[in-house]
């Protein structure tokens, strides 16, 4: 190709043959890239599309679930996915605890004996799934600090 079109569909367009862009919202766009080729004069055009969606995802490192109002839970803020899902294993791999909903989180406290976890680093797996079907997994670890 010899020229480039890039519509980002936030407003924002390009004509670099390599060129980003960065989105100030969530939500759900169509990126566009009309581009000429085999031609040096612009006459033969193919057109490419791809539609992403835009979120935000903050999944904290530490928590305190000590009853004091701040900070007890470790939950997920999530704008513009379509579903979350969570869970947490102590250091040897067992599941200490499991949620299916994007309100969800976890208090500190064991799903099989609901007595309070001891103070440690736990292994969180998170699963989403945002507005246009994408899966994706987020893998990490938090603090539990009483």
């Amino acid at each position: 190709a010899d020229t480039y079109l890039w519509d980002f569909g936030d407003g924002n367009e390009s004509s670099n043959a390599n060129t980003s862009n960065q989105y100030q919202q969530e939500g759900v766009y169509t990126i566009l890239l009309k581009s000429s080729i085999a031609s040096s004069n612009s006459v033969c055009w193919d057109t490419a599309s791809q539609v992403i969606a835009v979120y935000e995802l903050i999944i904290p490192n530490v928590f305190t679930p000590n009853g004091d109002g701040v900070n007890d839970i470790f939950q997920v803020k999530s704008i513009g996915l379509d579903r979350l899902e969570g869970e947490i294993f102590d250091r040897w791999g067992m599941k200490v605890f499991e949620w299916s909903t994007q309100d969800g989180g976890w208090i500190g406290k064991s799903m099989k004996t609901e007595l309070d976890c001891s103070p440690s680093t736990y292994y969180y797996i998170i699963k989403t799934t945002d507005v246009i079907g994408k899966e994706k997994i987020w893998k990490g670890f938090v603090l539990l600090a009483r």
